[in-house]
């Protein structure tokens, strides 16, 4: 007849978990996740009335607001946002800064989206011209700051660090 083994109690102290916690989570130690995929919803501050609900409470009716308002809090954060570019700087066959938008034709062959969908981006390293006949995905870091050019108003900035092709 087998015996069952008895089970092992560890206790542990204060002290030897805030030790576990500094060695095993300390700076470096949790790997970078990579930038935060964004959608176009993402940039429209929500606003709206507060409505009294039939069991007499609150509840805030949030609806999205396209203009000029902005999400602060995004500011800072690196991102991936997908989108069609709209070149601002042409060398060549090369772009090194463009308006991100979210549909193909925007801010030519239509009235420009609203600030708040619309993304001015600098890259670091210039792109081919042929990527604005396709969707692409643009990582890099976002700012609240406005870009006016002739073509659109810009409510958000990025330094763009990369530019890929939208795969469906």
């Amino acid at each position: 007849m087998v015996m069952p083994q008895p089970s092992r109690v560890v206790h542990l102290t204060a002290a030897t978990v805030i030790t576990v916690l500094l060695l095993g989570f300390g700076p470096g130690a949790v790997a970078d996740e990579g930038p935060r995929e964004l959608n176009w919803d993402d940039l429209v501050p929500a606003s709206g009335p507060l409505e009294i609900d039939a069991d007499g409470q609150e509840s805030p009716e949030q609806t999205p607001v396209y203009g000029s308002g902005t999400v602060a809090a995004l500011s800072g954060d690196n991102i991936k946002l997908p989108g069609f570019v709209v070149p601002l700087d042409l060398e060549g066959e090369q772009v090194s800064s463009f308006l991100l938008v979210p549909y193909f034709g925007a801010c030519i062959h239509y009235p420009p989206p609203p600030p708040n969908q619309t993304v001015f981006v600098e890259l670091e390293d210039s792109i081919d011209i042929e990527t604005m006949y396709y969707p692409v995905w643009v990582t890099g870091v976002l700012s609240t700051e406005r870009m006016t050019s002739e073509l659109a108003e810009a409510a958000y900035r990025m330094a763009g660090t990369a530019v890929e092709k939208f795969e469906y």
